[in-house]
């Protein structure tokens, strides 16, 4: 990852848990209660779509993809996602979900011995906490060959 790409991205990053830190009070007067919300999180698919532990209602939200109209469906565990919307009466509600994978491309290498494969000169390590697509099979590092097209949905740190 460039400098300059990595920091656009830590500035993205700071500015979506600037709003979601800050919140904003649409309930004026009137007392409606009603908060608009920002959510920079991880999915979990299931019953419903879970952002960082706590469901929302999607029924009506609007979903990008890579910079393209999707549906929740599309949506998969692990997937890293921004969304906008509210909290009413305890519900969060997802008025816009946008989903912008980090690194996609055809894999160029695979690291087993490092738990590791290589995209568009980019080096990805799996943890303990990767969720691999179920397409892959077999469902680990070595279901991953040259050649294999994947999306990479991840948050950026660094290896130590």
């Amino acid at each position: 990852m460039s400098i300059q790409s990595g920091l656009r991205r830590w500035i993205s990053i700071g500015a979506v848990l600037l709003l979601a830190v800050a919140g904003t009070t649409i309930a004026g007067i009137q007392g409606t209660g009603i908060r608009a919300l920002a959510v920079f999180g991880t999915v979990e698919a299931g019953s419903g779509l879970y952002l960082n532990g706590v469901l929302y209602d999607t029924s009506h939200a609007h979903v990008i993809v890579n910079g393209r109209p999707a549906d929740v469906s599309q949506l998969r565990t692990g997937h890293i996602v921004a969304a906008q919307g509210s909290v009413s009466a305890g519900s969060a509600i997802a008025d816009e979900i946008a989903l912008e994978s980090d690194v996609r491309g055809e894999v160029t290498a695979v690291d087993e011995a490092h738990d590791a494969f290589s995209v568009l000169g980019q080096t990805v390590y799996l943890t303990d906490q990767s969720v691999l697509d179920p397409s892959i099979q077999p469902n680990d590092l070595s279901g991953l060959t040259n050649g294999t097209w994947v999306q990479v949905s991840a948050f950026s740190t660094p290896r130590r």
